[in-house]
């Protein structure tokens, strides 16, 4: 929906995911971050309350899975089976915790006996991005669901463009009105560049294993450009040069309904190809 930016904000409390860009760059020089972690968390719990990953199972029967990156770069799901006591909004915090963006966040789980929220990890560990060990964890969701095809809705802003740019087939459709030498040239050029990227992942793999390099920036780097961003079907909404200058601002209902309207028109092309992905699931479910 497109209120979903400021439905908790209806009565002026200043409820918002992004603080004005102003407010951002004097955060970044005093603490060296843009956003602040308690502003961010007091948007997640008027959105979230304290509800936990179990009692949302049990709300909507979905099961809800955030990757986050816990202490020295470790993967995990959170889930109603690997996690149902934690606290959902401190999951979300934690996903959006990229670094520069905000601090690291502490997850909390609900005790059983006493309902009081309680650390989830051990005292000094905490959670940051899932982005930098797997963006898409499909292994460890294929262990815990038993599922082996994956349908990805690919928004994040640094990573669309480029999986646009590989993306032959989207790049014919979007421009199959310009001319024929133009457009083969830029072909090439798109699989020169997939060509360099996939030797530049294997040869960062190969140097890591050996321990040739084992700086803990470079082994973010590896966990960013060895995973693979895609899926089986991998919906692509365009993003144009306008919605990256404005990446860091509050967006507002009417931008909202854009982008929800640009998401659908990407999906139609792959309408088909989810309709045969979900049959046999559907079968099974009859």
């Amino acid at each position: 929906r497109p209120d979903l930016s400021s439905r908790v904000d209806r009565h002026g409390k200043g409820v918002r995911w992004f603080p004005p860009v102003w407010k951002m760059l004097i955060h970044f020089v005093q603490h060296s971050v843009l956003m602040s972690g308690e502003q961010f968390d007091e948007t997640t719990t008027a959105y979230f309350g304290d509800t936990t990953f179990a009692e949302a199972f049990v709300i909507s029967k979905r099961a809800v899975s955030i990757q986050v990156s816990v202490g020295s770069g470790h993967g995990f799901v959170l889930n109603h089976f690997t996690a149902p006591q934690v606290v959902i909004r401190t999951a979300v915090n934690a996903s959006c915790a990229l670094p520069g963006l905000m601090r690291p966040f502490e997850l909390l789980a609900k005790d059983q006996k006493t309902g009081e929220l309680i650390p989830f990890h051990p005292p000094g560990v905490s959670s940051f991005d899932g982005t930098i060990t797997a963006d898409i964890p499909a292994a460890r969701l294929t262990e815990l669901f038993n599922c082996n095809n994956f349908i990805v809705s690919q928004v994040n802003p640094h990573l669309n463009f480029v999986l646009h740019l590989a993306d032959e087939d989207d790049w014919r459709r979007t421009h199959a009105a310009r001319s024929g030498d133009r457009r083969a040239a830029v072909t090439k050029l798109i699989r020169v560049a997939n060509f360099l990227l996939l030797n530049i992942k294997y040869g960062v793999q190969k140097l890591l294993e050996v321990d040739l390099l084992n700086l803990r920036m470079v082994r973010t780097l590896q966990g960013i450009l060895v995973q693979d961003f895609g899926g089986h079907i991998t919906v692509l909404p365009v993003l144009q040069f306008q919605d990256y200058i404005g990446i860091m601002a509050q967006p507002t209902e009417e931008q909202m309904g854009r982008y929800i309207r640009r998401g659908e028109r990407a999906t139609w092309p792959h309408v088909e190809a989810i309709r045969q992905c979900m049959a046999a699931e559907m079968a099974l479910q009859e």
